[in-house]
C-alpha cells in the first residue's frame, strides 16, 4: 500500500468518524476493513432502494402517480450509483471498533 491510498482510506476514515480518526493507523487490515465497509453500504443501499417510500391515502391517480415516481427513483439510482447515507452511517457505526482496532 503506498501513501497515496494510506492518504484516501484517511480521507474516508475522517469524513465518517470525524477528527479522530486521523491519528488511526492505516494498515492493509485497515484498508480490507474500509473495502468490506464500502461493499456492504453499497448492498444496503440497493436494499434500501426498493422500499417504497410512503403512499399518501388520496384519489387511485394519486397511487399511480407514486409508483411511477417510484419506478423513475429505482431506475435514476441504478444509473447514478449512489450510496444511502443511512446505509453508509449504519455500517460506519458498525465497523467503528474493527476499524480502530485494526492497526494494533
Amino acid at each position: 500500500m503506498d501513501l497515496y491510498d494510506e492518504e484516501n482510506i484517511r480521507t474516508i476514515l475522517v469524513g465518517l468518524y470525524g477528527n479522530q480518526a486521523s491519528s488511526w493507523p492505516i494498515t492493509e487490515n485497515t484498508a480490507h476493513i474500509v473495502l468490506k465497509m464500502i461493499v456492504e453500504s453499497k448492498a444496503c443501499s440497493s436494499a434500501i432502494d426498493y422500499v417504497p417510500g410512503p403512499i399518501p391515502v388520496q384519489a387511485p391517480n394519486m397511487i399511480r402517480k407514486v409508483l411511477t415516481n417510484e419506478a423513475k427513483k429505482l431506475i435514476k439510482s441504478f444509473a447514478d450509483d449512489k450510496t444511502n447515507l443511512h446505509c453508509l452511517n449504519s455500517t460506519a457505526r458498525n465497523f467503528r471498533s474493527t476499524l480502530q482496532l485494526s492497526g494494533y
